[in-house]
């Protein structure tokens, strides 16, 4: 199975997942908790990110902060949401295809792990897969909630 079958498929699967829930995708557990509609805003954002590492080869310094902002705003219009996990699930895709496999297997050092550590950019390109499948179980639970 190829790196961007499991990309793509965790993108469908997560969409799909928010998706099932129609009108409810806004609906927050205790008017507290995470939307579906805030993780997959949450997922189209670091699929764009990590489509960015694979271009760069660097890992920014991750501003938390930013970082919720951009996820809040594109929270508000699930839609645009969805169709950003799509576009950006593409982008990256495209990019993974074009990698050969010594690029993929290149070491970066990372901004999240251990201090001296790395990741390989194929790590990175599955991060999203892993993230997108995550989401997807959290909006299978709020589903379980309805």
């Amino acid at each position: 199975m190829s790196h961007t079958h499991l990309i793509r498929t965790s993108a469908t699967d997560v969409a799909e997942a928010a998706r099932g829930l129609g009108d409810n995708v806004n609906w927050s557990v205790l008017g507290k908790g995470r939307t579906a509609a805030h993780q997959i805003a949450e997922c189209a954002i670091m699929t764009a990110g990590i489509m960015g590492i694979l271009e760069t080869g660097k890992e920014p310094e991750f501003d938390y902060a930013a970082f919720m902002e951009k996820v809040n705003a594109l929270a508000e219009a699930p839609d645009v949401g969805l169709s950003a996990l799509d576009v950006n699930t593409e982008a990256l895709c495209k990019v993974v295809a074009s990698m050969t496999a010594e690029q993929l297997a290149t070491e970066i050092p990372t901004v999240w792990g251990p201090p001296g550590g790395t990741r390989s950019l194929k790590s990175f390109a599955l991060l999203v897969q892993w993230n997108n499948t995550y989401h997807q179980g959290q909006i299978v639970f709020i589903s379980t909630l309805l």
